[in-house]
């Protein structure tokens, strides 16, 4: 093999880096799947591997003292460093922790290796998760770690003077780590008994994040490099292929087999070797070759076992198509079931009444009133419960089909063109309206507005109804077509909303058409900059509230207002005058919050509060009161999202939330922290863009968020990787040039890109 090929040569340390991680006798098998019969590459790491066990003698000097830790006696050994019991005995109290230093001989992959876990660490925070307590560089130059010390046993050998039923439940509670992990875009990949320690009082503790990797490594969140043991590895880490979250579920049903018999499953996984036919069925779901077989998470894998342990029908004897809604199912058992057998009798209602509105035009009353019934009836209910939006996804792609199917026969009957415009509205709303929970699909939200508008247009003058849809079709229009950055189409959109209503409350100035009115107002002031159709907004809402002052919908439209007449304020040219726009603004948020404390929709309006009064405070220097707002704007995020996070605009604002966290740590200079923080803006932002590639805003979170790594990076002497993030950065600034989508502040940070790139040559 030709080492001087650089991308040869680099297989070669990842293989070697990869192989000296695992025991001696796991070695072999892991190096025939990753060198898959290249000889020459199996000969060069082999004698890569043979050196290190030859040179394994001589001793690394190790210092007596890290910081203020004094170093006790080594605790385990491996490819990558060594662990050492410490104790910080400087200062107030004593601490016994853990140490992990890198070996001296460690390879750049091993290196690059050890940094990612000290970040992946960073980013855990769990009871069932070791912590991570500080880190930093020896001065001999080597890299370190310090975690909390674990005293406790394997949780095999902690299970086995435990009944069935004690261990699952102590089993549930790794599940419980292991997804924490994954809902932050972590997957361990090596998941067996002596990785996970169990404490004198029953508590599991996962450690050893040493072969972990953040998700997010290619568009469909998955990562390639093959670390493993391989008794408890997937088939796909064994074959050396993609590996996702699903290789840790596979993991964790091999652990939960050795738990409950002893032993580890043969494979195939023989039924009948497991005390109840339930849990043959769970590790089997679990353990299956495929991962789109297996649980969709270790959320889902706990919840059966939670099943089994209350004597209920476990998920995993059910057929396939389940899986997908069984978290969701678990919790709202009832809703779900009602709304499935409603919009099976609606959709075989609507089928029939489709064919008949073809031979006669009296039924069409009956197509009305059922494409009605699907989407205002059944969604609107379904999508007040948390963790609504798979199911939300698969009535949207039902819905839609039959109402293309309608709207072909509408002909020019007023009336069906009212219902259906107005269901093309809703269906938009669900796609991409960045108001509201979405499935992130803005060109489906844009081709559903349009489909109403063209179905609204023609009877807008019949009907007080029809003009206020036609006018709500236009102002959603115009604020997905905003977040898209197609700005000018967006501003003759809301000019059209705002035309509309104005002629209708010249009409007939009734409290719901001023208060569409106020909406029109609003989105036109974001559209063209303008800020007096603000004012105008903000008048006629507070007019409206004082009439029905505990009115939540009406508290949310004042707050809107007030939040956006500040959003200019909150600067520091501005003086105080942001600040009675901001109060007004928490208040209501925080009695709607505080009147129905289950309102998602009032305590993600309530994070804007904390967010804008954090900017506030940023702009004035007050940056530990701007990070404490910043922080709470996070927490309610990361709460809401934990309950679903499929939630496409609450992951937008997450990425917000953790880049303003990071910058003004970066101002109070905490660069690690500030670095954790953009380095999570960035895996979420990958994970928008894993959905959405082309979305101009989720590219611009992207490019953003590679800047901030960059200059973190810089900012800790770390000159090769913020130059690498640098130039992501700016191929993402690029590439929104070349499509007309750069905004002027994102040109500047380009042309600073390209002026910092020069210093990296």
């Amino acid at each position: 093999m030709d080492l001087s090929d650089a991308a040869l040569w680099q297989r070669v340390q990842d293989v070697f880096a990869e192989t000296i991680e695992l025991p001696p006798e796991a070695r072999p098998t892991y190096l025939a799947a990753a060198c898959a019969g290249n000889a020459e590459l199996l000969a060069e790491v082999e004698s890569l591997v043979a050196a290190h066990v030859r040179g394994a003698g001589f001793i690394e000097p190790v210092p007596e003292r890290i910081g203020p830790y004094r170093l006790l006696d080594e605790i385990a050994h491996g490819g990558m460093g060594a662990v050492y019991r410490a104790s910080r005995d400087r200062g107030e109290f004593q601490q016994h922790v853990a140490i992990k230093i890198l070996s001296i001989a460690a390879s750049p992959s091993l290196h690059r290796r050890f940094v990612d876990e000290q970040q992946i660490l960073a980013t855990l925070s769990h009871p069932n998760v070791a912590r991570l307590l500080d880190g930093g560089v020896t001065r001999a130059g080597v890299p370190y770690i310090v975690m909390e010390l674990i005293d406790g046993v394997p949780i095999d050998r902690f299970c086995r003077e435990l009944a069935m039923a004690e261990r699952l439940r102590l089993f549930r509670s790794v599940c419980a780590a292991v997804h924490y992990a994954h809902q932050h875009l972590v997957v361990h990949r090596d998941l067996k008994p002596a990785n996970i320690l169990v404490t004198a009082d029953g508590t599991p503790k996962l450690l050893d994040f040493g072969v972990a990797k953040m998700l997010g490594a290619d568009q469909h969140g998955v990562t390639i490099v093959p670390a493993m043991t391989p008794e408890y590895a997937s088939p796909e880490q064994r074959q050396g292929g993609p590996v996702s979250t699903a290789a840790d579920i596979y993991s964790l049903g091999v652990v939960l087999h050795e738990l409950l018999t002893g032993r580890r499953p043969d494979r195939p996984l023989r039924r009948g070797t497991l005390p109840s036919p339930d849990l043959d069925a769970i590790v089997a779901k679990a353990t299956r070759q495929e991962p789109a077989d297996r649980y969709p998470s270790a959320e889902a894998l706990a919840a059966d076992l939670e099943r089994f342990l209350s004597n209920q029908p476990v998920e995993a004897r059910r057929g396939a198509a389940w899986y997908v809604l069984s978290k969701f199912a678990v919790r709202h058992r009832a809703a779900v079931t009602a709304a499935a057998v409603v919009a099976a009798v609606l959709a075989a209602a609507v089928a029939l009444t489709v064919r008949q509105s073809r031979l006669a035009q009296r039924r069409f009353e009956d197509v009305r009133q059922l494409a009605s019934s699907v989407v205002f009836d059944i969604h609107d209910a379904v999508a007040r419960l948390p963790g609504s939006t798979p199911v939300r996804k698969l009535i949207v792609s039902d819905v839609l089909t039959h109402l293309d199917r309608l709207s072909r026969d509408a002909g020019s009957d007023p009336d069906l063109r009212l219902e259906l415009g107005a269901a093309y509205v809703r269906l938009g709303d669900v796609q991409g309206l960045q108001s509201q929970p979405n499935l992130g699909d803005a060109d489906g939200a844009i081709a559903s507005y349009h489909k109403a508008r063209l179905l609204l247009g023609g009877v807008v003058s019949r009907s007080d109804r029809a003009t206020l849809a036609f006018a709500e079709a236009s102002r959603h229009l115009a604020m997905v077509l905003m977040f898209a950055r197609r700005r000018q189409e967006a501003v003759r959109f809301s000019a059209d909303d705002v035309a509309v209503l104005e002629a209708l409350v010249a009409r007939t100035a009734s409290d719901e058409h001023r208060r569409a009115l106020v909406g029109a107002y609003n989105t036109l002031s974001d559209a063209d900059g303008d800020s007096s159709h603000r004012l105008k907004a903000v008048a006629i809402a507070e007019e409206l509230l004082a009439k029905t002052p505990a009115d939540g919908s009406r508290q949310r439209d004042v707050a809107l207002m007030h939040k956006n007449l500040a959003s200019p304020l909150v600067q520091r040219w501005a003086g105080d005058r942001g600040l009675p726009h901001l109060r007004r603004a928490e208040e209501l948020d925080a009695a709607r919050v505080a009147a129905n404390p289950a309102n998602r929709e009032a305590q993600l309006d309530l994070s804007f509060d904390h967010s804008q009064n954090g900017m506030y405070h940023f702009n004035r220097e007050n940056f530990g009161e701007a990070l404490r707002e910043f922080q709470t704007a996070l927490e309610i995020r990361l709460r809401l999202a934990e309950s679903d996070s499929t939630d496409m605009r609450l992951r937008d604002r997450l990425v917000y939330a953790h880049t303003q966290v990071g910058r003004t740590l970066t101002a109070m200079d905490r660069r690690v922290d500030a670095l954790a923080a953009f380095e999570q803006a960035a895996r979420l932002s990958e994970s928008l863009l894993a959905a959405e590639p082309r979305h101009p805003q989720y590219r611009s979170n992207m490019a953003q968020t590679q800047a901030r790594i960059g200059y973190a990076h810089d900012a800790l002497g770390r000159k090769q990787p913020a130059c690498a993030a640098w130039r992501t950065a700016l191929r993402g600034y690029d590439d929104l040039d070349r499509d007309h989508a750069l905004r002027d502040d994102e040109r500047e940070w380009a042309g600073e890109l390209r002026t910092k790139l020069a210093s990296c040559s």
